[in-house]
Parts: C-alpha cells; sequence; structure tokens
C-alpha cells in the first residue's frame, strides 16, 4: 500500500529563497532560484505493520543539487501536520535550482529522540558520503522488540524532467531486519511441550549504515550494513521475551505454530543486518560466540491411569486421571513447575528489510527438543530452572535436534524456503 502526500512550508516564497541563500555556504552561492513551484514529495513507505505514512510522525530531509559543494537541504525536518492525514510541514520552501538538472535526495524516520518515538541515530549525510552509525537495537530479555524502533531510509536521485511539477518520488524502506519466532510440537498426541520464554543469543549490534553505489547493494536501495567494534571486539546482544502473567508459558500444539517471539503484542524484532556464524561445539563445549536460539522449555509424555506400572527412566507425576512423565528437564524428581534450557544453532544472514520467521518443531518424526545451550548470562530466568549437566553443552537433550525451517520475505508476503536442518 503506497500514500501519497505533499511536502508544506508555512513560509512565504521571498521568505523560503531567502532562508535558502542564507543557508547556503559560503562556497556555495544560489544562482539561479527557481520562485515558481517548490519542490514537493511524492512519498511511500514499504509495506510493514510497524511503520507507516499513518504513524510516521516525522523525517528528516537532505538533498544535494548537482555540482554543489554543500548540501542543498540539510537534515531539515518534515513533521506531520494536524489534523491533515499525509500532509508533512517542513519549516522552509525549497525551489529547484534553473542551473540544477540532478539532485539526490536521502531521508530517514522515524525523526525526533527515543522518548517520542524517533530513532536514536548518528547521521552524517554530506556531499562526500552519507551513513547512520551507532544504531543499537533496544535490548530487552522480557518484551522482546515492544520497545525497539522501526528504522526507515529513503533515496533517490531525480532530475528535473522527471520531476512532474517538481514532485519527487521518496520511497522509504525498512533498515534492519525483522526476525519472528514460532514452535509447534509433532504430532505424537501423548507429548506435551511447554515454552517460558525464547531469544536469539549472540545477534551482533552497533551497526552503521551506508548509501553505497556498489551493484551488489542496488537491491537493497543501496543500503549497506557494518558492524562498529567496541574496544576492539564485535558486540554482541540477546533480545527476546520471558512470559509473564497466568499461564506463564505458551503449550504448543501439533497444528498451527505457536508465536513465541513477535506477533499480535508486537514483539518481534528488529535487529541489525549481518552475517553470524552459528554456535558450534567440542567436546561439551561451545567453541565460539555464535549465534542461537535459546528457549526456556519443559517436555512432558501423558498416559492414562493415574498409576505408573513398573518402573521409569523419568520422574512421574500425577494429573488427574492421566500418569505425567518429566521428559526434559531431567531430575530425579517431579516438579510440574520445573523448566530447562534447549538451543537451537543459528547461521545468521540477514538482509535489510527482510522478515525472518524460524518455525521450530519439537518432538516430530525428526526432530527432538535441542542441545544443551552454554550457560545462560545473567537477566535469563533461574527460577526452577533445571541447571544442565557438566560437560553436556551441545549434546541432544531428547533423542534428536530441533528440526527447523525458515521463511524469507519482504515484510508482507511470505516466500518459503528450502528446510534447514
Amino acid at each position: 500500500m503506497s500514500s501519497r502526500f505533499k511536502l508544506v512550508s508555512p513560509a512565504t516564497a521571498v521568505m523560503a529563497a531567502t532562508a535558502l541563500m542564507l543557508a547556503s555556504c559560503s562556497d556555495d552561492e544560489v544562482r539561479d532560484v527557481n520562485r515558481g513551484t517548490e519542490i514537493t514529495f511524492n512519498t511511500q513507505v514499504s509495506r510493514a505493520t510497524e511503520t507507516t505514512l499513518e504513524n510516521l510522525k516525522g523525517f528528516r530531509v537532505w538533498a544535494h543539487a548537482e555540482e554543489y559543494t554543500s548540501m542543498f537541504i540539510n537534515g531539515d525536518v518534515a513533521a506531520k501536520k494536524d489534523g491533515e492525514d499525509g500532509t508533512y510541514v517542513l519549516t522552509k520552501n525549497y525551489y529547484w535550482p534553473n542551473d540544477v538538472d540532478k539532485i539526490q535526495f536521502w531521508a530517514y524516520g522515524p525523526s525526533g529522540d527515543r522518548a517520542s518515538g524517533g530513532v536514536e541515530v548518528n547521521p552524517n549525510i554530506t556531499v562526500e558520503g552519507q551513513s547512520f552509525s551507532g544504531l543499537k537495537p533496544h535490548v530487552s530479555l522480557t518484551e522482546g522488540g515492544k520497545d525497539q524502533r522501526d528504522f526507515v531510509v529513503a533515496y533517490t536521485e531525480a532530475t528535473r524532467s522527471t520531476a512532474s511539477g517538481m514532485s519527487v518520488k521518496l520511497k522509504f524502506d525498512h533498515a534492519f531486519s525483522q526476525v519472528i519466532v514460532q514452535a509447534r510440537k509433532g504430532a505424537d498426541a501423548d507429548k506435551r511441550v511447554k515454552i517460558k520464554g525464547g531469544w536469539i543469543v549472540n545477534a551482533k549490534t552497533n551497526g552503521t549504515l551506508t548509501f553505497s553505489g556498489e551493484p551488489e547493494y542496488d537491491e537493497v536501495n543501496h543500503m549497506k550494513w557494518t558492524i562498529e567494534k567496541e574496544g576492539g571486539q564485535v558486540p554482541l546482544e540477546s533480545y527476546g521475551v520471558t512470559f509473564a502473567g497466568e499461564p506463564n508459558y505458551r503449550e504448543l500444539s501439533s497444528g498451527d505454530y505457536t508465536t513465541i517471539i513477535g506477533g499480535g503484542d508486537n514483539s518481534s524484532l528488529m535487529l541489525i543486518p549481518q552475517q553470524t556464524d552459528g554456535v558450534t561445539f567440542k567436546d561439551g563445549k561451545a567453541t565460539n560466540s555464535g549465534a542461537y536460539i535459546l528457549l526456556l522449555c519443559r517436555v512432558e509424555e501423558l498416559h492414562p491411569g493415574a498409576d505408573h506400572p513398573g518402573g521409569s527412566d523419568s520422574p512421574v507425576g500425577v494429573e488427574g486421571d492421566k500418569h505425567v512423565h518429566q521428559l526434559f528437564p531431567v531430575s530425579t524428581k517431579y516438579n510440574a513447575e520445573e523448566y530447562g534450557y534447549t538451543c537451537v544453532p543459528l547461521t545468521i544472514d540477514w538482509k535489510p528489510g527482510k522478515k525472518y520467521v524460524y518455525n521450530l518443531e519439537f518432538c516430530g518424526t525428526n526432530s527432538g527438543a535441542g542441545v544443551y545451550p552454554p550457560k545462560p548470562g545473567e537477566g535469563f530466568p533461574t527460577d526452577n530452572v533445571v541447571e544442565a549437566p557438566a560437560d553436556k553443552e551441545g549434546h541432544n537433550v531428547l533423542s534428536a535436534p530441533i528440526k527447523f525451517s525458515v521463511s524469507v520475505s519482504g515484510w508482507t508476503e511470505a516466500e518459503n524456503i528450502p528446510n534447514m536442518n
């Protein structure tokens, strides 16, 4: 869906021309100003539920006119006009110089500080180069992306002949990658799987976005991402959800996927596009700081009858007219409140503007319940959590690892890709 609006200003044409000339650097004399129709923007946002023209309160605009040595527009804010849908107001009017055929435009939104819904970013838009640095998605281990900010950017090169009526087409694209995690269990009706939390662990953060002219970035509207080191190290963070309230878990079905991270509560993650290796293990220990999906879960097997005949390798409890085997976490006693950590190694190749939906299957025909992860750090739940056995990192918690696939799409239509085991 796209929306059209006109970028207008309350300033008069004479005042605008004066302001423009005053704003010009001493190196750039505005030789010939066209005081006809002011430059306006025909703008759209690539489709998504996160940032649209309806909830985009404002954005910043830069422009470079051909052969000028300083910026023609230098970070001015276009703010939504109260009471008028689709109308954004600049503090000045800008006119297309008569001696200029080509102008480049850059923009980002939402504008403003974090408290007002904006993005914390350091823009560096000059004639020599264009980048946004200091981008660090908000970290939460309890609410996922609920307090993260979508980040949209635009770039276009317009010529006088294509800018009909001085209206420039400015299309915003989502610069982050959106990440959602879903899960279900296999068809075995006797199995019961409960999830108390889910996280993406060891994702890179602190990114810089550069507008690049290299052909490999054409398909993502010239967006090139790099990771900035901190103290010589690549900064890593964990993002995810801890379920609260009643019940404080999600029980998986064997049909539809249950959303663990993302969905209607707007907890889907907005993360830095990146390539990151998955965690690897050797001799019961992690051998790198690779990425993985971490889950706090409980796996049970239910059988008819309150009494369990014979012995059992797992502790047994009673639930109504059934007895319940506690398969995971492994324990010497039955405790319905106990959970344990399991993980799925995750090799990341996230592109800007793409949505990645990770579909996990527990206890299916060819899948189990994951492998023991590295010991979680500070901030992860610890109450009623059974620690993993010593030197078991990377070992299956049951009979097999979790099977998963991933679908990749723009932020609207999904497109399945082959299973990844």
